[in-house]
């Protein structure tokens, strides 16, 4: 399987008066280069604000972090430090957490919490007769509180900083899934069983409201079915 990041350490071909490429297209020439690719590279405003800084305090050496998407990369990172990730399993009664060194694959800190959504009932089918009242926005947004706090927790206790995460995988069954994306539940226990869904795309944190790096992405595991979700997907694969 490939990592959603991967770090670049690069030397790009300095100006002169015969090569005037600007800075954004010189560096998205070399991170395709290395890559070997000619897919498309994002680098948000952000980025390309210290971008010339970076370069010419590094003799147009620079190191940065790429997340890779199906279709195009995305700059996650410029500059030194280590990327993160953080992989999730949302489950009916607790939440579990890994933070993972995207540079050696090595697991950091794990962390657990009860899942916050047990106020509203202890069973996930008890949840959605509640989110069918009329209360679907209030367990999402109890969904992201709790993941908030777990990704706080985790921060913690690694010594590591929300913005030095910067892709976050979440596994969870497929009502789950739907109570994360604030997407309705009413037709999944109900003959034929039709979720909103099976698949999804890449996200931004900010989409959901998930306190990791706002440039870095966010990534659900799809459902195969109505009750075979992605939590057992992520399992299969492991």
């Amino acid at each position: 399987m490939t990592p959603l990041l991967k770090t670049l350490h690069l030397s790009l071909e300095r100006p002169h008066p015969l090569d005037k490429r600007a800075d954004r297209e010189r560096l998205i020439h070399s991170i395709q280069k290395e890559l070997g690719t000619s897919i498309p590279i994002d680098l948000d405003l952000r980025h390309l604000r210290d971008l010339p800084r970076l370069l010419r305090e590094g003799a147009f050496s620079i190191t940065l972090t790429v997340c890779l998407l199906p279709d195009r990369a995305q700059v996650v990172s410029l500059g030194k430090g280590t990327p993160y990730g953080l992989a999730i399993d949302i489950g009916t009664t607790n939440m579990a957490a890994s933070l993972i060194d995207c540079k050696t694959g090595e697991k950091v800190c794990q962390a657990e919490r009860e899942n916050p959504q047990i106020e509203a009932g202890t069973d996930v089918l008890t949840r959605v007769h509640r989110a069918m009242a009329g209360e679907g926005e209030r367990l999402h947004d109890l969904l992201i509180q709790g993941l908030n706090s777990l990704i706080e927790d985790i921060c913690k206790a690694s010594a590591t900083a929300p913005h030095e995460i910067y892709a976050l995988s979440i596994a969870g069954n497929t009502i789950m899934t739907h109570f994360l994306l604030g997407l309705p539940v009413e037709n999944i226990p109900i003959d034929p069983y039709i979720p909103v869904s099976h698949g999804f795309d890449f996200l931004r944190p900010d989409e959901l409201g998930l306190g990791i790096n706002p440039s870095g992405v966010v990534y659900v595991f799809p459902n195969a079915g109505s009750y075979v979700g992605g939590d057992i997907i992520a399992g299969i694969l492991s």
